[in-house]
Formats: C-alpha cells, structure tokens, sequence
C-alpha cells in the first residue's frame, strides 16, 4: 500500500534526490516548488526514472507531480496542489 507523503516533504525529499543546491556546476534549480533539472547533470529518461522510483511506494497527499514538456537544457516537473484537471471527462 502506498503512503501518504506532504508536498513539503516531497519538496525536500526531492531536492535532496536532485542534488539540488549541492553540484554547482551543473546548475539545476528550484523555484517554489518548480524542479529545473540540467540535462548536463541527468538526461530526462534519468529524471522520469528517478521519479517513477521515488513514487513506487508513494503519493503526494493533497497535490500531483507534473512533468513539463521538453526544453533544450533542462527537464522541468513541478509539485501542484488539487488533483489533475480531466479534460476527458464530460
């Protein structure tokens, strides 16, 4: 069963995951709660990779992950509050 994880928590533990802060030569950031992950520092199948891991066992109470699209230098996510809209549904 999965457990319940804080958007903070998630936050720290994902900035910890990342490097973030740590190797300054790479230059991969956070703003808010907006992950800019250097391609230099970890490819974007690295990152979903690392993703995918973090939550086999976990959720995000109260919030979802959103993986932005491509860009030349970095992989972006970002942590949301709310559920994911369904554009699907009627």
């Amino acid at each position: 069963m999965k457990k319940q994880v804080e958007i903070n928590k998630v936050v720290s533990d994902l900035e910890t995951l990342f490097k973030i802060g740590e190797d300054i030569d790479y230059k991969s950031m956070r703003k808010g709660r907006k992950f800019l992950i250097n391609k230099q520092q970890f490819e974007r199948f690295e990152v979903i990779g690392m993703l995918q891991e973090y939550f086999a066992d976990k959720f995000i109470e109260g919030g979802y992950l959103l993986v932005d699209s491509i860009t030349f230098v970095f992989t972006s996510f970002e942590i949301l509050e709310g559920k994911p809209i369904n554009h699907n549904q009627p």
